[in-house]
């Protein structure tokens, strides 16, 4: 098989960053299109994926590479599919995650992401179908990926996190340029197609020196048929210091490329010519097709390569190191700009420059740790770059006493508290949280800040809608109050709950331009957060006081306009109610919510058929009637709604614990129902079920809902 690609306007893929797109078979036409339409809006790169046959070519050393994007398009299928070697030239593979895909035997699970982790080469699954967490963890494991189905409203947006993940792997058009300018010479490589193996060697060779390791190599591998090659070689060729030419009884046997175009526009434009000898050839059959050639310099006596590079190429071999310089050229090596890949050597540079306190050496770093970009993933080490950098904005934040640092230090320590939480390192993210909106506070307020939420409010009103930058400073303000209610929800904190509950809360009341669906949206979801906190503690009167406000939310939304997220949103809100009327005693009350809730939820399962999450929630609102119908012990309910609820877990395909842990209450409720007849024998059988499937689980899902269902089941086993 070969792989073809898709860029911007088919335009020519060389020098563009390298994305590969693999899929299982069934998947690839409902969204290839789709995928690579999103990545190349926002990102200027060449998309490869596998054709179902080679198109043929020139004899250059991409010959075998089709030049039209989709042309036999096929998605991966057997284990001998391709070459993996072929991904090591990749700077990310893309994967869509489908059900078809967890649940099958196949390349991608088998061969190509293991080959990817082990080799450091970024990967981005994308959810396109709904309700996958548990089997993505099982199949795949901590591996980050985006949601596209995810109709959370207090998620960062997909199409902004794709743009976010894209920008921290791929490079742009303006940073390539300051790559090609960092570079200290050129050197034309020219070989066969068929020696593309010992030309990725020479190129070795050659940088195995540290005079030469910022000299770039420009090479035909993506140069594609359609396009001059003739042009863009002469171009080339003009910008290289040194023409070397791979030599092999390949460039011998047979009329080629090199022979008749490459070699005479090599002499035509006065290029030195450095001929290194890879497999053993007949010098003078050499001579005789390459008139002028030099002798070639054996591959095996590395010490004549050396001393023929420093004689060529016009490089400053004792100029001092230059931190950014080595960071640039550490890009290259990463991504593959006019160098081969090479992630090691790219490790080395980048990291030698970020010690020398670099900023974009030590931002780039971080990045390549949190996604697996060159390196191992290692989120602590990810966030201990992070913190370095932040450390390094806020000494010139506090020195400059700068606003733009300021909002500099912000953007970065926003960065560090979200790595901070995804390490479990709450001491960090509640420092960082902390500390940021402080910043925040006196770049929004200045010297205002403790009367923030009171004798402010009716300057704000007026002044947000006019200062962007106020809002800017307001907006960090509101997301330290997001990022430190999910650490103190983690944690399980209290008191920081409360706290920035409230200061959440205030900091609404006070911002015009956050009264919009998206953060009344949010709110709505704290305040139901909030309310179920309040019910399980059993602080009814705050639970209360928090769906009142979560209600008022709701209600000032424009009922015509109510999106997807909103109302999958207020049918969590309806379940807090639900759990509050449940723990007041207003059973009757409870169990119009859940119906209430169903009636909200099933349009939206029409709507998004593969939304497992939707299904879900639709099957615990059955299962919680049937357990308040025990309650009331109308046992013809409960076996009416367990019998719905067990309808829709029979239709699910797949196996994850959220399917499992909503069969096992399936059989506590039945089983219930049964002890309450007296049947017991039954009973006992239903309910021993439903411990056999909670009790294996407890060491990998020890929280306290699972904990309750077990303890619920083994209670109503022993009752028995």
């Amino acid at each position: 098989m070969a792989f073809v690609y898709t860029t911007r306007g088919n335009s020519s893929p060389q020098g563009k960053p390298r994305v590969c797109f693999l899929s299982h078979k069934e998947d690839f036409a409902a969204y290839f299109d789709q995928l690579s339409k999103e990545i190349l809006e926002l990102q200027n790169c060449a998309i490869w994926h596998e054709a179902a046959e080679s198109t043929g070519g020139a004899d250059t050393a991409a010959s075998d590479i089709a030049g039209a994007a989709g042309a036999g398009a096929a998605g991966v299928d057997t284990a001998d599919a391709f070459d993996l070697a072929e991904l090591d030239q990749m700077q990310l593979i893309v994967i869509p995650v489908t059900r078809k895909l967890l649940a099958s035997e196949n390349e991608i699970l088998e061969r190509v992401l293991p080959y990817a982790i082990e080799r450091n080469i970024p990967v981005l699954p994308i959810m396109v179908e709904g309700g996958l967490d548990a089997p993505f963890a099982e199949k795949i494991g901590d591996l980050e990926y985006l949601d596209k189905t995810a109709i959370d409203p207090t998620a960062i947006p997909y199409k902004e996190r794709l743009s976010k993940f894209l920008s921290s792997v791929l490079l742009n058009d303006t940073q390539i340029e300051e790559i090609r300018s960092a570079f200290d010479a050129y050197i034309f490589l020219s070989y066969r197609k068929k020696d593309r193996a010992y030309a990725n060697e020479l190129m070795r060779l050659i940088h195995q020196n540290e005079f030469s390791e910022k000299v770039a190599i420009w090479y035909d591998e993506f140069l594609v048929p359609g396009e001059s090659f003739n042009d863009a070689i002469e171009e080339a060729l003009k910008k290289s210091s040194l023409f070397s030419l791979v030599v092999t009884p390949n460039l011998v046997n047979e009329r080629n490329y090199v022979m008749e175009i490459e070699y005479p526009m090599a002499q035509k434009n006065h290029k030195t010519i450095l001929p290194i000898e890879m497999v053993a050839t007949e010098h003078d059959a050499l001579k005789q097709y390459y008139e002028g050639i030099p002798d070639p310099v054996n591959s095996q006596d590395p010490e004549r390569i050396a001393n023929a590079l420093h004689d060529y190429l016009p490089i400053a071999t004792s100029s001092k190191a230059n931190p950014v310089h080595d960071f640039f050229v550490g890009l290259a090596y990463l991504s593959g700009i006019d160098v081969e890949v090479d992630r090691e050597r790219a490790l080395k540079l980048i990291t030698s420059s970020a010690n020398t306190g670099v900023d974009l050496a030590m931002k780039k770093l971080s990045s390549m740790y949190a996604k697996g970009d060159g390196v191992e993933r290692d989120i602590p080490k990810a966030e201990e770059w992070q913190g370095r950098l932040v450390t390094e904005l806020a000494d010139t934040a506090e020195e400059s006493r700068s606003e733009d640092d300021a909002f500099e230090f912000l953007k970065e320590a926003k960065e560090l508290a979200e790595l901070a939480i995804a390490a479990e390192d709450f001491e960090t993210a509640d420092g960082t949280c902390s500390t940021m909106f402080d910043v925040a506070q006196r770049l929004s307020f200045g010297s205002l800040e403790k009367s923030v939420f009171g004798k402010v409010k009716s300057v704000l009103k007026k002044y947000t809608r006019t200062n962007p930058r106020l809002q800017e400073g307001l907006t960090y303000m509101w997301q330290a109050c997001r990022m430190m209610l999910e650490v103190a929800f983690k944690a399980g904190i209290s008191d920081k709950i409360y706290e920035w509950s409230k200061k959440a809360n205030a900091l609404r009341a006070v911002i015009p331009f956050m009264s919009g669906p998206e953060i009344g949206n949010e709110l709505m979801r704290l305040c139901g957060r909030m309310a179920t906190e309040c019910t399980e503690s059993g602080n009814l009167n705050g639970a209360k006081e928090w769906l009142g406000s979560a209600f008022s939310y709701f209600e000032s939304l424009d009922k015509d306009e109510l999106s997807t997220e909103i109302k999958f949103n207020y049918s969590f809100l309806m379940d807090a109610a639900c759990d509050y009327e449940i723990a007041s005693g207003e059973l009757k009350e409870a169990y119009g919510w859940l119906q209430d809730r169903k009636e909200l939820l099933r349009p939206l399962q029409d709507e998004f058929p593969d939304n497992l999450q939707i299904r879900y929630e639709i099957i615990k609102s059955w299962l919680k009637q049937a357990d308040i119908a025990y309650q009331f012990g109308d046992r013809e309910e409960l076996k009416s709604c367990a019998a719905k609820a067990k309808e829709l877990i029979d239709a699910e395909a797949l196996e994850t614990d959220e399917v499992k842990q909503l069969l096992a209450e399936y059989y506590q409720q039945v089983g219930s129902a049964a002890a309450a007849d007296k049947e017991y024998d039954q009973a006992i059988t239903l309910l021993k079920q439903s411990v056999d499937i909670l009790t294996p689980m407890l060491d990998r899902l020890f929280d306290a809902d699972h904990l309750r269902a077990t303890a619920t089941s083994e209670e109503r086993l022993g009752d028995c």
